[in-house]
């Protein structure tokens, strides 16, 4: 009889045994669910992150160009501005050439009609 209760507790504790070995099976097995998940989350976040970083050279590049248009854009205002200051002086010195022709022309017409 002591050799049946022998028998018997070994084989419930084997049985339980089993019992916690399948409970770690199972443990280990959500790890490697919940691991496998995290590293496609890293895979997922270093896709965006080298994304992000391509937008930001992107844009970089993008206000470089921006302030190379309004360097130009400035010195084209200040040639501009320059040609219309030489404009403005040529016209009033053909202005005052008018003047003086038309003086000189008068003067001509009264001395033909003088003579």
């Amino acid at each position: 009889m002591l050799r049946r209760f022998a028998c018997r507790s070994v084989s419930k504790a084997a049985n339980e045994a089993v019992s916690v070995i399948r409970g770690i099976g199972a443990t280990i097995g959500r790890v490697n669910e919940v691991a496998a998940t995290v590293a496609a989350a890293i895979e997922e976040q270093g896709t965006v992150s080298r994304e992000i970083a391509e937008n930001a050279q992107q844009a970089a590049q993008a206000t470089a160009s921006v302030s190379t248009n309004i360097a130009e854009t400035k010195q084209m205002t200040g040639d501009v501005t320059t040609a219309a200051a030489e404009v403005v002086e040529a016209a009033g010195a053909l202005t005052q050439q008018s003047v003086r022709l038309r003086e000189e022309v008068e003067t001509f017409l009264r001395a033909v009609r003088a003579a």
